[in-house]
């Protein structure tokens, strides 16, 4: 091949790769939770937890009556230990989900992703994505954000179970659940208990009002 020749076969295939630029590979790797090794990440965070203390649990749920760390908390609780072991937490909104990133300084991470409303007013949305980075944060470095009575509630102070919901009151809250896009899953939860037909009736007017306020979701996988 003369150099004229080769010269031109360089030039036409620079302008092919400006023009059409080269697709990126799609591994099993980039659709994984985590970076392709995370054995430096999960050194790091097994001593951070070692240095970690729960959340101090300073607020109280209006509608449930149980106490839970806010956002603020689990940061303090975090900050510190993550911080000296090289481990941030980054945490972004896109396509309507919260990202939450754990990173290690050698580049190592491990992701969660939890889906927000589409809809609703400022105050919800802003609501539901405080909700959504506490319990993803918590949840994704370990450490404990709400009380947990262990099941303390199902019983009162004679060890009789306590009573809960009739069937028309099960099928109301459950309809009304389904009916924003979320799960029961995602109720029991958030309530604190392990099946919906554990609630008890005293909470039953205030769950069902606050389920129907919330607004409605499109994809409440993962809640």
């Amino acid at each position: 091949m003369t150099f004229e020749v080769q010269n031109e076969a360089l030039r036409n295939q620079a302008l092919s790769e400006r023009i059409t630029p080269a697709t990126p590979k799609t591994t099993p790797e980039n659709q994984m939770n985590t970076s392709e090794q995370i054995n430096e990440l999960a050194a790091a965070l097994a001593a951070a937890q070692g240095m970690m203390e729960n959340a101090i649990m300073n607020r109280i749920n209006p509608h449930f009556k149980s106490k839970y760390a806010d956002l603020a908390a689990i940061f303090d609780a975090a900050r510190k230990p993550l911080s000296a072991n090289g481990l941030a937490i980054v945490q972004t909104i896109g396509n309507g989900v919260l990202h939450t990133r754990l990173l290690h300084t050698s580049g190592q991470w491990i992701a969660s992703e939890h889906p927000l409303p589409m809809s609703g007013r400022p105050q919800e949305i802003g609501s539901a994505l405080t909700y959504a980075r506490r319990y993803s944060l918590s949840a994704l470095i370990g450490i404990a954000a709400d009380e947990d009575d262990d099941a303390n509630a199902a019983q009162k102070g004679n060890g009789k179970p306590t009573e809960t919901i009739n069937d028309k009151q099960y099928a109301e809250i459950a309809k009304a659940i389904e009916a924003g896009g979320r799960t029961l899953g995602w109720f029991c939860k958030f309530a604190h208990i392990d099946d919906l037909s554990e609630l008890a009736p005293e909470r039953y007017d205030a769950a069902l009002t606050y389920v129907k306020k919330l607004p409605k979701v499109d994809n409440a996988a993962g809640q």
